[in-house]
Parts: structure tokens; sequence; C-alpha cells
């Protein structure tokens, strides 16, 4: 069932319904994070946003636990 939310309220990912998304805005919002990243101090919105960006990117919904070990440190 879809309904609609408040403006700002978040979704959580386990109950989103990925086959609505917008492919042309998340490769949008991809690319801007990935562009943006690498141009000063990292903020926890830019964090936020890569994040994000990693979840828009996967091929499925994937559930479960996640390794999110630094892999660039």
């Amino acid at each position: 069932m879809v309904h609609r939310l408040l403006p700002g309220e978040l979704i959580p990912m386990a109950e989103q319904e990925r086959s609505l998304w917008t492919a042309e805005y998340v490769a949008e919002g991809v690319a801007r994070i990935t562009d943006a990243l690498p141009r000063g101090a990292t903020g926890p919105y830019q964090l936020q946003a890569a994040i994000a960006a990693i979840h828009d990117e996967a091929p499925r919904r994937q559930t479960g636990h996640r390794s999110w070990r630094c892999t660039n440190c």
C-alpha cells in the first residue's frame, strides 16, 4: 500500500519500493555526490548523501548484516 508522507518524513530502506524510484534522479544524485566529495571537508550531509548513493547503486534491495569497514583508511 502506498501512502503519502509529511514533507521531510523518511521511509526506512526496508519499506521502500525501489521500482518507484526515478532512475534519472538517482543517477543525478550519485553523480553530484561523487563530484562533491573530493572538493573539501566532508560534513554530515555529504556523508548521508554518500551512504544513500551506495544504497541507490545496489542492483537490488539487500537485507542482512553489512560490513561497513573502511576500505580506504
